[in-house]
Order: C-alpha cells, then sequence, then structure tokens
C-alpha cells in the first residue's frame, strides 16, 4: 500500500469517526431535532390556517345560502298563506250577506230572504229554489238582529240579487258580500282610510277609488303603501 493510500485511508476513518461522534452527541442531536421540530410546526401550522381560512369561507357561504333558503320560505309560506285565503274567499262567492231583517222566534229564512228579493229588489223571476240554504250567524244581540248568510243555488243568481242592492236604500235592509274575517277587518280599514263611498267589493276584492283612479287590495301591506 502506498503512502497516498494510507493517507487516504486515515482521512476516511477521520471523517467516519467525526459523523460517528456528531451524531451521538446530545447537544447536536438536540439541535437537530428542535430544527426539525420547527420546521415541522411552521408547516403544521401554516396548513391549518389555510384548513381555517377555507372553513370560514364555506362556513359564511353557506350561511349566506340558509338565509336565501329561509327567506324563500317565507316567501313561499306567505304566498301559500295568501292563495288559501284567494281559495276560502272563492268557495264563498256563490253567498251573500244581508243584515236589517228583524228576527222573530219562529222564522223561515229563506221564504224571508225570497220576500226581500221577490219585492223589495224587484227580481220577480227569481225563485225560492234559487236559494240553497240560509242560516243566521253570529250570537244573539237583543235590539240587533244578527246577519242572514244565503248561498244561492248558482253564483249567476247571486250576482243579479247583488246588483240589485241599491233598490234597498233607506229601507233598513243591506246586502254584502260574504267576506272572510280577515278580508272583512282590511274592507273595514280601507273604508276607514278611504270613505264608505270610495271603497266596495267585488267577487271578495275590494276596489278602491282615490285620485280619480281605481285599485284593488288584497293584502293588508297594500293597505300601508302610500298613495
Amino acid at each position: 500500500m502506498t503512502a497516498k493510500q494510507v493517507e487516504m485511508r486515515q482521512l476516511e476513518q477521520l471523517v467516519q469517526d467525526l459523523v460517528k461522534e456528531f451524531l451521538t452527541s446530545k447537544e447536536i442531536v438536540s439541535v437537530i431535532v428542535e430544527a426539525v421540530m420547527a420546521a415541522v410546526s411552521e408547516a403544521v401550522i401554516c396548513e391549518l390556517k389555510e384548513i381555517v381560512l377555507f372553513n370560514q369561507e364555506e362556513t359564511n357561504k353557506l350561511r349566506e345560502d340558509l338565509w336565501k333558503i329561509e327567506e324563500s320560505l317565507r316567501e313561499a309560506k306567505h304566498e301559500h298563506f295568501f292563495v288559501q285565503d284567494e281559495l276560502e274567499q272563492y268557495q264563498r262567492r256563490s253567498n251573500l250577506r244581508v243584515l236589517g231583517i228583524p228576527e222573530s222566534e219562529i222564522e223561515d229564512n229563506d221564504a224571508i230572504v225570497f220576500d226581500v228579493m221577490h219585492n223589495k229588489l224587484q227580481l220577480p223571476h227569481v225563485n225560492i229554489s234559487d236559494i240553497d240554504r240560509s242560516h243566521h250567524v253570529g250570537a244573539k244581540n237583543e235590539g240587533k238582529p244578527r246577519p242572514i248568510i244565503v248561498k244561492f243555488t248558482s253564483y249567476r243568481r247571486r250576482n243579479e240579487v247583488f246588483r240589485a242592492k241599491c233598490f234597498l236604500a233607506k229601507s233598513g235592509v243591506t246586502i254584502h258580500e260574504n267576506l272572510k274575517k280577515e278580508c272583512l277587518a282590511l274592507l273595514n280599514a280601507d273604508i276607514a282610510k278611504y270613505g264608505l263611498h270610495n271603497v266596495w267589493t267585488t267577487d271578495g276584492r275590494i276596489v278602491v277609488k282615490s285620485c280619480a283612479c281605481h285599485f284593488e287590495i288584497s293584502r293588508s301591506e297594500e293597505l300601508k303603501t302610500p298613495n
């Protein structure tokens, strides 16, 4: 073995001894571990920050979508109630409410209503058979007769009787459409706002005359809208 080879062999052995001493040194190992842990921790923290940020964005998006869904549900519910009200009022379209007819212990409501139609409304062609049924509504009140609800066999005959109500002027008897409770309350509110002679009903729809124009009010929100 030449001197140069011996020298290279000794140099390799020295390097191995240094590496072995380096790797077995507690101080050096501690430094390496701390450096690795710091690098790993920083990477983990960065990853966690990205995850949190992504989750926040997704949460905000979900909240916005949820708000839109709730708003749509509120609108659909409101519209459902409105359509339901419209349907209920439509089912009353063949009915009329007659007010001001005195009550007695024994009475035939059909005959009484027929007398009003035949004589006071000047509708001689109307028959008692045009009345499906009639009855009082509400609790008895001394001195104030209860309204009579009249259901006609056809909408055409009911409409004919309703149009002839003008002949009852100053008779003490009045005829109105049979409005449901909520619609009646809205009608009274319209009358209070626009005046008795500027508000009337047609097929359950409230018509208002204001500023030389006519418009319909079907919801309380429309009543609140300034004109």
